[in-house]
């Protein structure tokens, strides 16, 4: 199995788990890149959906899932991204998307927007959501193995 961390274009950071957290619902943010468990990612194939490659994303310090908070309407833009217990659901599967430039927008399968750090930021703790795709820096991310 392959181990990345999931760089911002937009910011260079990291997505990574708040705090370290092994808890289901614990908050998906950017950080700074220290190799801690809470930043690296497995993208374990699945098959495909449509004709497109779907993936679980895996962190690997909790083992969780990277998971759409399903609350509302989950379709909206800005709902958000935590950990949750690996079961399989649309809100856990996620397409990868090539930008040309050797970045990934990573789009979800249920709502089909993409993973977005909120404003645009720069700063460590910036929350990461989900966003219409407008091709921006803060929604393309690099893959990079670790």
């Amino acid at each position: 199995m392959t181990i990345y961390r999931v760089v911002s274009v937009k910011s260079g950071k990291v997505l990574d788990v708040a705090g370290g957290s092994l808890i289901n619902g614990a908050n998906i943010q950017q950080w700074d890149w220290w190799g801690g468990p809470n930043q690296k990612w497995s993208f374990d194939h699945l098959g495909n959906i449509s004709g497109r490659d779907v993936y679980s994303i895996i962190c690997q310090a909790s083992f969780k899932a990277l998971d759409l908070t399903v609350a509302g309407n989950v379709l909206d833009n800005g709902v958000n991204v935590q950990q949750w217990d690996w079961w399989g659901a649309a809100n856990q599967l996620w397409y990868l998307i090539p930008v040309g430039d050797g970045s990934n927008k990573i789009q979800s399968v249920l709502s089909w927007k993409v993973l977005d750090v909120t404003g645009q930021s720069m700063d460590n703790g910036a929350n990461i959501q989900v966003w219409d795709d407008w091709n921006g820096p803060n929604q393309h991310w690099r893959l990079e193995e670790v």
